[in-house]
């Protein structure tokens, strides 16, 4: 009698435990979060970094295109297809990032000139314009951003400097570890910096002073 209660409480206890694994749920990865970052680093504000520099310049907002606008970082496919990844996602406003490491990224470039995002024309020279067509990395890892630029005297719509541009880097895939490809659009950041750094010096100091 005891050993029947016995194979009874045993298959109870293994129908017991074959129910709780049919009614395990699977695992969800929690997605991580991203940010642009500038190669220099900078913890300062506008106020700040103006009691550093001679000159000052306005950087307007990045504009992003509408399919950049998501949380998800975007990845290409192909020429017409995108896609997102759902582990991987902004942590802030992408055009923000672009022009918040944009700032600093060109500043560190500019001896003796402050770059800010909040800028007022009575002490602003110049104002710089950057507007995005595309921002992303492909399956292989290779990002590609271009657009045009515009740089153009405060009080003044004629444009002193301006053009398209393109800048390509090679990283690491994406797959499941986007941290390489987020590292691969902030360098490519950079480098745009370092364009409009070039174009800006090239701008002479006099025809600033015509111009504005």
């Amino acid at each position: 009698m005891k050993r029947r209660h016995l194979c009874v409480l045993l298959t109870c206890a293994g129908l017991g435990a074959v129910s709780g694994c049919f009614n395990l749920k699977p695992t969800v990865p929690q997605p991580g979060y991203f940010v642009l970052s500038a190669s220099a680093h900078d913890e300062k504000g506008d106020d700040q970094r103006a009691k550093q520099g001679s000159h000052a310049i306005g950087l307007s907002p990045t504009k992003l295109p509408s399919y950049l606008a998501r949380k998800s970082l975007a990845i290409r496919k192909s020429a017409n297809e995108i896609e997102y990844l759902a582990n991987a996602l902004w942590a802030e406003n992408l055009e923000q990032g672009f022009t918040r490491v944009l700032a600093i990224d060109l500043g560190s470039h500019l001896a003796g000139t402050t770059v800010r995002r909040n800028w007022h024309s009575d002490d602003t020279e110049f104002i710089v314009e950057v507007s995005v067509d595309r921002f992303e990395v492909d399956g292989g890892g290779k990002g590609e951003l271009s657009g045009k630029y515009r740089i153009y005297a405060v009080g003044k719509n004629r444009t002193l400097a301006g053009e398209p541009f393109s800048v390509s880097q090679s990283g690491r895939a994406p797959g499941k570890e986007a941290a390489g490809a987020v590292a691969t659009l902030s360098a490519m950041v950079e480098e745009l910096s370092a364009t409009l750094a070039k174009a800006i010096e090239a701008i002479p100091r006099k025809k600033l002073t015509t111009e504005s």
